[in-house]
């Protein structure tokens, strides 16, 4: 499969189901940032002008091995946010990480990681980033879209029909949950695109909504340029808010306009 959809004029609501934005650039492990507490205080001078706020968060990774075994790896998250802790920069020893669960416009989000970025380099120069990546998650929440716009809704009012079908139609969408996960290539550019999209509903204490999660994203094990990473991110967002655009059923885009 490679993925088919339309290109489509790029376009900014009035508001978007979007819970999360995140650009992330994983590169070769830099001991520094785990063992050198100046580093990380000069990175934080570079970045606090717009996220003066600082704290650390103890992770915990398992990954299997290929002989099966399981490594258990403990490290230290560096988060630096802003004062209304809705945009922050996450920086580790392989990745760094600029996350918003308040996304007003996809040039806002490319410039603070652009900032973290270029902090980056200038503390730990020579890093070599070999995996870029640009996800967005959308929550659509009927219920909360229903009461803003006084309309009972249907799931068929704010999703596309082939979104809300599942295989030969062995169920309806009235009492369903389910969640897909799609991952291929593009045709005529680099990388790829996942998208886990599926229904969520009848569960207590839950509101009934639809999600559409989708990552793009490009892997180069000889490295990629900091250059050609920010050159690469505003045609990731292009792909992401075309792809979005083939989901959006008229009431949702009613909502999403006023």
């Amino acid at each position: 499969m490679t993925w088919s959809f339309q290109d489509v004029n790029y376009r900014v609501f009035n508001r978007n189901p979007l819970v999360s934005t995140d650009i992330e650039l994983r590169f070769h492990p830099i001991v520094r940032i785990a063992t050198q507490k100046q580093d990380i205080a000069l990175f934080q001078d570079a970045v606090r002008g717009q996220f003066p706020l600082y704290r650390q968060n103890n992770v915990r990774n398992v990954a299997m091995e290929p002989n099966g075994n399981f490594r258990v790896e403990d490290e230290v998250e560096h988060v630096f946010t802003d004062l209304n802790n809705a945009d922050s920069i996450v920086l580790n020893q392989t990745s760094l990480r600029a996350s918003s669960r308040d996304h007003q416009s996809r040039e806002r989000l490319i410039a603070q990681f652009e900032l973290g970025a270029k902090s980056l380099e200038q503390v730990f120069d020579g890093f070599s980033g070999h995996r870029l990546g640009l996800r967005y998650v959308n929550i659509i929440d009927k219920a909360k879209i229903s009461e803003e716009t006084t309309e009972e809704l249907n799931w068929e009012d704010l999703i596309s029909a082939e979104f809300l079908t599942t295989p030969h139609e062995i169920a309806d969408t009235a009492n369903t949950n389910f969640m897909m996960e799609l991952r291929s290539n593009l045709n005529d550019r680099e990388g790829e695109l996942a998208l886990r999209y599926g229904l969520t509903q009848n569960q207590e204490g839950m509101p009934d909504h639809f999600r559409f999660d989708i990552d793009r994203y490009l892997s180069q094990p000889e490295g990629i340029e900091l250059q050609a990473v920010l050159d690469h991110l505003d045609s990731f967002a292009r792909d992401i808010y075309s792809l979005f655009n083939t989901v959006v059923g008229e009431k949702l885009t009613k909502w999403m306009e006023h």
